[in-house]
């Protein structure tokens, strides 16, 4: 194997020489070589880092030793250069590469424990992707983004940026990304005890990794699976994925992995009261994080200091190497020549082949979106014709039934100035209540004040109409709500509408109390009332009418709805998210 490596690394020495255009090519095949083979990408780079006249060039070779580095669990140095490739990037000018690189070195602190300094770098990686508009990238950003949020405990926010990550990558059919957001999402289900939905995730995860071919991410999928049988107290069947991920980290040299999983060994067998192989597991634990943590502190500390010494030292330590070993090598140059060819073949050949997938993918998502705007279409069109039959049938009680019933009064108004009765007296009391019925009925189907003052006028004027003596019902308005009109208004209106009577038919409540706020250009609906609990995952599911106009309409509105991850006791919290509802 190492007789191989040393080969990769003549050949790929000559071939930079000869011909630097290939450089970016050779990085791609490093990048792709990182959860396969660390050792041949580790020598992609330094021989790109050793010729490469480019300074994006560098950099990118940088970052790629910086990322082999990381997974060898040497982080002093993997931060070494990574503040090489920001500096090239910062000369440059290149706001998207830094981007990047700030998620890298976020990843970095947070290994360190040092959440706040992860929390800045990753929140400057999502400002500037929100800028240059790269869903990709944001969607990465998103998903570290939540992992900080989900150590410091703000589970309901780590929950709503792995969702937005998620449907970004769905939309661009990323499958590794995918893969990537499903473990964090059953990571954080874990945590709140959704074991159920939580195994689903991570077994999504496991397969998507599987057919990428990803050993090491299936590695680390075997260990989030573990810590969900360990949450279960389920250790037997904890204990045989934790080897199994043990095996495959140890051939991957992927120490950080290694070291986890000897910890969690060591915790199986102690509650299994195994204490001989518990000792064991520590004792190999202990090893392996000793070397990564303490060690990694002092040299990350002392490389701060001395950066520029340590730079220097290195190369001109890897300018010897690759002199001895080109040394060496001179007697086998023609037997070199002819498997240089060979491997630039099989470069060619892989850049071919990714340009394909990215074509493919890219018709994927392309067709997607069509589909989805076509589905958006054909809903719009039902709902449509449903606001216009109940605009028809309001219109037909208020025009027809409503002006019979108060003709019908004139005439009984005008018997009763000359015939006194009882009976034509109560008769006159019937019509009015019916009038009123006619009236109230024909407001609830289409109110006509929705279509001239808006969501927020509309629920001020109709809301009093559904409290009973036993059922009180309070409104909180944006005062910037008050008067504004929006094409999605009778969705939400409609929404709420279904919401209410829900809460009135099972949950049983006495106040429900309901406000429209403001967020960042979003509108905020939340409904809460204190009846019974009900469980919001089984009523997703539910297959009925009620549950499926509202899902309909939120199609439309391309809003959201979601429950409190916690809920208390007794009561529910429901919340309908509108993004960009001015811009609608």
């Amino acid at each position: 194997m190492t007789k191989y490596f040393v080969l990769l690394l003549v050949l790929f020495g000559s071939l930079s020489k000869a011909q630097t255009t290939n450089h970016d090519s050779l990085l791609v095949l490093g990048n792709s070589l990182i959860n396969v083979n660390r050792d041949s990408a580790l020598l992609i780079a330094e021989v790109v880092i050793k010729n490469s006249q480019r300074n994006a060039t560098l950099a990118a070779a940088y970052k790629l030793k910086s990322l082999v580095l990381y997974f060898d669990g040497k982080f002093d140095s993997a931060a070494s250069y990574l503040l090489q490739t920001l500096s090239i990037y910062e000369n440059l000018k290149d706001s998207v590469n830094i981007g990047k690189v700030y998620n890298e070195l976020g990843t970095l602190w947070k290994k360190q424990g040092n959440i706040q300094k992860t929390l800045d770098y990753y929140q400057k990686a999502e400002q500037i992707f929100i800028i240059k508009s790269d869903s990709v990238e944001l969607a990465n950003t998103y998903n570290n983004l939540g992992m900080v949020y989900e150590m410091q405990g703000n589970f309901r926010s780590a929950y709503n940026f792995y969702e937005q990550s998620l449907k970004i990558h769905q939309l661009n059919n990323s499958m590794v990304a995918i893969g990537y957001t499903y473990a964090n999402i059953g990571g954080l289900l874990t945590t709140l005890k959704r074991y159920t939905e939580a195994e689903a995730a991570l077994t999504k995860s496991l397969e998507i990794r599987n057919q990428l071919g990803e050993t090491q991410n299936v590695a680390i999928c075997y260990t989030n699976i573990a810590e969900l049988k360990l949450a279960q107290q389920n250790y037997k069947a904890a204990i045989p994925l934790l080897q199994k991920s043990l095996q495959m980290a140890q051939q991957l040299k992927f120490v950080d992995l290694v070291r986890y999983d000897y910890q969690k060994l060591s915790e199986c067998y102690a509650s299994l009261q195994n204490f001989k192989d518990a000792y064991y597991n520590y004792m190999s634990y202990t090893t392996y994080n000793d070397s990564l943590f303490n060690e990694s502190k002092t040299k990350q500390i002392a490389e701060l200091q001395t950066k520029y010494d340590t730079e220097k030292k290195e190369q001109q330590n890897l300018f010897l190497q690759s002199e001895n070993k080109l040394t060496a090598l001179q007697l086998r140059k023609a037997k070199i020549q002819n498997v240089s060819l060979f491997i630039l073949l099989l470069a060619v050949v892989g850049i071919v082949y990714l340009w394909y997938q990215r074509n493919k993918l890219k018709q994927q998502s392309i067709k997607n979106e069509a589909q989805f705007a076509n589905e958006r279409q054909r809903i719009q069109a039902i709902m449509q014709t449903q606001e216009d039959e109940r605009k028809r049938i309001s219109q037909d009680l208020h025009d027809g039934i409503g002006q019979l019933l108060s003709a019908a009064k004139l005439n009984l108004a005008a018997t009763e100035l000359t015939v006194q009765s009882e009976s034509l007296h109560k008769a006159m009391h019937i019509i009015d209540d019916a009038c009123t019925e006619v009236r109230s009925i024909s407001h609830q189907m289409m109110p006509a004040i929705l279509y001239k003052s808006g969501l927020a006028n509309t629920l001020i004027n109709q809301l009093p109409g559904f409290e009973t003596p036993q059922l009180k019902i309070d409104l909180d308005v944006d005062d910037e709500l008050i008067g504004y009109k929006n094409v999605v208004d009778i969705c939400i209106y409609r929404i709420i509408q279904e919401l209410i009577q829900n809460i009135i038919k099972h949950a049983y409540a006495q106040q429900i109390y309901i406000s429209l706020n403001l967020k960042d250009g979003n509108l905020v609906v939340m409904i809460e009332d204190d009846g019974n609990h009900f469980d919001f995952e089984k009523i997703k599911t539910s297959n009925g009418n009620g549950w499926f106009n509202i899902k309909s309409r939120l199609e439309i509105a391309n809003a959201s709805i979601t429950a409190e991850p916690i809920i208390a006791s007794k009561g529910n919290v429901l919340f309908i998210d509108v993004p960009d509802y001015f811009k609608l």
